[in-house]
């Protein structure tokens, strides 16, 4: 599963550095035991991640050493590396904190759920299935309801894997409005749900459950014998009577805290790179 979620976000962003002119600025290094991700016009750790190092091969400290020297060279300041407890070798957060990086917030908690039993689908709640034509108003519902961390360019992010294969994004709409969505990402046998936002008006609607709901039901369908999420809260009581089970609970080591890591609009510091960017772009 912790490898299913460093593909993922892989493909993540890989669909955002495909879009054109490459808004984000996204670079991809995949030389590594890992892939290594930059989103150099959004420098924060909960998008700079590293995921699953040390969990299909051991860590090195070597390896450590070229995560820093990567987001160094793409000029990021903040990125968080992922440990969970199936990490080799054990010295793998001591050679994270010497680099550096602080233990950052809360963990990061691995859930997972069987196939079986499905969910119940709340009455009155019609969820569709979405496609490219929705990924605009996918994308201005994450910006509405997560605060899109502070910028407008995470619109690319949101939007970026709609219409992908192996990805299915799901929406519950007012009218003609996106209220709730959610998508499923599948592969090996596995789902990954995520992108998960609702309108603030709609909250406590079970719009969620509903999505789950079709989500679970086209993860069988596609021969998943599980599926798996991540939650920066420990599992609820709801979500335990949804089926949900912790599977680990992982640290992240970030070199600069959450809440310090987004650059203001009118930081000139984030006026240069994203100055950068765009001449990069202009320029391919």
């Amino acid at each position: 599963m912790e490898l299913h979620e460093g593909a993922v976000w892989d493909q993540c962003a890989a669909a955002a550095s495909a879009l054109p002119g490459n808004p984000l600025g996204v670079e991809i290094d995949r030389s590594g035991p890992v892939p290594l991700v930059a989103l150099r016009a959004v420098d924060r750790p909960d998008l700079n991640r590293v995921v699953a190092l040390g969990v299909r091969v051991p860590a090195r400290v070597d390896d450590v050493d070229a995560i820093c020297a990567f987001y160094a060279a793409h000029e990021q300041r903040c990125f968080r590396i992922e440990v969970t407890p199936a990490a080799r070798p054990s010295a793998l957060d001591e050679w994270v904190a010497a680099k550096g990086l602080v233990r950052d917030g809360p963990a990061t908690y691995k859930l997972w759920r069987a196939m079986t039993p499905p969910l119940v689908v709340p009455q009155g709640v019609d969820v569709r299935r979405l496609d490219a034509c929705d990924a605009d108003a996918i994308a201005s519902l994450n910006i509405l309801a997560w605060g899109a961390w502070g910028t407008p360019l995470l619109r690319a992010w949101f939007g970026a894997t709609v219409g992908l294969a192996g990805v299915q994004h799901y929406g519950v709409f007012d009218r003609d409005r996106l209220v709730a969505t959610g998508a499923l990402f599948v592969q090996d046998r596995l789902g990954w749900f995520g992108f998960d936002a609702t309108h603030p008006r709609h909250q406590g609607a079970q719009l969620r459950q509903a999505i789950s709901a079709l989500r679970l039901e086209d993860a069988a369908a596609h021969g998943c014998d599980i599926v798996h999420a991540e939650s920066a809260i420990p599992l609820s009581a709801r979500a335990a009577r949804d089926g949900w089970q912790l599977l680990y609970e992982k640290q992240n080591y970030s070199s600069v805290r959450a809440e310090n890591a987004f650059f203001p609009e009118n930081d000139p510091e984030c006026a240069r790179t994203r100055s950068r960017i765009e001449r990069t772009s202009s320029r391919t």
